[in-house]
C-alpha cells in the first residue's frame, strides 16, 4: 500500500471497521492496477509501427517531389513570360 491508499484505509477504519476498510481499499488497489494496464495497452496500441513511419516519410517524399516540380514550373512560365516582353 502507498501512502494514500493508508490514509484512505486509516480514514475508513475508523467509520466502518478494520475489515470493510481493508475490503474497500483492496477493491482501490485492484482498480488503480486495471486502470494502468489498460493506459499501458492503449499507449501501445497508439505507437506507430515501422511500416506506418516507411509509409509517412515515403508520402513525404512525393509531397516534396511534387512541389519542387510544380515550383520549377512555375519558375519557367515566369522566365518564358519575362522573355517575352
Amino acid at each position: 500500500m502507498n501512502a494514500s491508499i493508508i490514509d484512505i484505509f486509516n480514514a475508513l477504519k475508523d467509520k466502518l471497521g478494520e475489515k470493510e476498510a481493508k475490503t474497500i481499499t483492496e477493491y482501490f488497489e485492484v482498480m488503480n492496477e486495471n486502470c494502468k494496464k489498460e493506459s499501458q495497452e492503449n499507449m501501445l496500441k497508439t505507437f506507430a509501427t515501422k511500416d506506418d513511419l516507411n509509409k509517412a516519410v515515403l508520402t513525404l517524399i512525393k509531397w516534396f517531389i511534387g512541389i519542387q516540380i510544380g515550383f520549377v514550373g512555375i519558375i519557367g512560365l515566369l522566365i518564358e513570360l519575362m522573355l517575352k516582353k
